[in-house]
């Protein structure tokens, strides 16, 4: 829309998805840099990424939360799972046209 993809982790079917695993029932907290620069891969072009996240202790997109970088405390479930939805949105309406890479990172913190 307008130039933009917006890619809601919490209704958007095509948000990334990964399982953090640890120890059952122990606290943590996640980090991670909510905006990243994408690189052309055959060109000088560059876009900027802003990542949202969301997640929950059972493995249901629909109820989990929007996750900031609050230094909130988080908990694996009783399986030692905590589930971790990927989105964010970047605008293209400047864009050159091509293939763009970058990394996403996030840090797990025990507590």
């Amino acid at each position: 829309v307008n130039g933009q993809i917006n890619i809601n982790p919490v209704t958007n079917l095509n948000a990334g998805y990964m399982i953090a695993v640890g120890n059952p029932e122990a606290e943590f907290r996640l980090n991670y840099l909510p905006d990243r620069i994408l690189n052309q891969i055959n060109g000088n072009g560059s876009l900027t990424f802003s990542y949202r996240i969301s997640g929950n202790d059972e493995e249901d997109q629909a109820t989990s939360e929007p996750l900031d970088l609050e230094n909130r405390n988080l908990r694996f479930n009783e399986e030692g799972r905590y589930y971790i939805w990927v989105g964010g949105i970047i605008d293209l309406s400047n864009a050159a046209p091509g293939s763009y890479e970058g990394d996403f990172t996030i840090e797990i913190d025990y507590i």
